[in-house]
């Protein structure tokens, strides 16, 4: 039995992990960047509504907005807690923390024709090491990419949006054009008495 005979079954693990780890990260970073992109666009897009419901003078429109940013405000929340319990981002670290080790091991073994049994024992260490990620039973995402998933999630997220819409629509009253009683006070007050 040559050599390439015994580095071929590493080799093959490692390529096999190799590919897989990079799915995985590509994944992971696309949910991190999005995810970052969610929660920065809807606190945007909730400043920008609180600013147009103040310079609006129709009760209505002002109601609407304001139920509209609590219902946006409220998905913020939800959204960061959703990147607290995923993890993202750390995923997303610890992937290409293991492809880079796993490319070293990858670049090793092709580099090497003649490596000795004390070498190609230290490799495989090092591949069981590299692709075990501290923390995980298995190394599948939560989302791993299912476009059933997406679609629901997706449908899901717009149906609430709708059914908050209708509910500050159906619930709020516009406010009445009346001064305040604290105006009205200090009306009377610069008002000349006869």
């Amino acid at each position: 039995m040559n050599n390439f005979e015994t580095l071929e079954p590493l080799l093959n693990r490692v390529n096999r992990c190799f590919d897989e780890f990079k799915e995985l990260h590509a994944t992971n970073h696309r949910f991190a960047f999005w995810h970052d992109v969610g929660v920065t666009g809807l606190g945007a897009l909730a400043t920008a509504l609180i600013g147009i419901s103040e310079l609006s003078d129709s009760g209505l429109i002002q109601a609407l907005l304001r139920g509209t940013v609590l219902f946006i405000t409220a998905s913020i929340t939800v959204f960061a807690a959703c990147g607290q319990f995923f993890r993202f981002k750390e995923r997303e670290y610890e992937y290409r923390t293991a492809l880079e080790r796993l490319r070293e091991i990858r670049m090793s073994l092709s580099a090497n024709a003649e490596i000795d049994s004390t070498a190609l024992s230290e490799l495989e260490k090092a591949f069981e090491v590299a692709a075990t990620l501290p923390g995980y039973e298995t190394n599948v995402p939560i989302f791993n990419g299912s476009k059933l998933l997406k679609r629901r999630v997706f449908r899901v997220s717009v149906l609430i949006i709708v059914i908050s819409i209708l509910f500050v629509l159906l619930t709020c009253k516009p406010t009445s054009e009346q001064p305040s009683p604290e105006c009205k006070s200090e009306n009377k007050k610069e008002q000349p008495t006869s």
